[in-house]
């Protein structure tokens, strides 16, 4: 509360936004102290806490798309593998390896 008091009569200050957060349950006049003393929380800010968590969610997603492809990949009865653009292998599915270990066995 001391924060967001000193912040709103500090003119350099003042028009920063401030969220408070607290996993402590205080009685109901202390909340409504904290919401006045707050500064208000702009559009500008949401949409930045939105476009962050849009941003997560399409992280979470892409890696759990790029695991899948790597289990389907990997578990494939075909060989599969990368190239660099100098033509040498970058990577190789299992079935490939068996495949490249059994020709160079031979």
């Amino acid at each position: 509360m001391e924060l967001c008091r000193r912040l709103k009569k500090d003119p350099h200050t003042a028009a920063i936004p401030v969220l408070l957060v607290s996993g402590i349950r205080k009685e109901e006049a202390s909340l409504r102290e904290g919401f006045q003393r707050a500064l208000t929380i702009t559009s500008r800010f949401l949409s930045a806490a939105k476009s962050l968590l849009v941003k997560v969610a399409r992280l979470i997603e892409r890696h759990r798309v790029e695991r899948r492809y790597r289990d389907i990949v990997e578990q494939a009865a075909d060989i599969i593998y990368t190239r660099d653009t100098d033509g040498f292998i970058r990577s190789i599915n299992e079935a490939g390896a068996r495949s490249l270990a059994a020709r160079l066995l031979n």
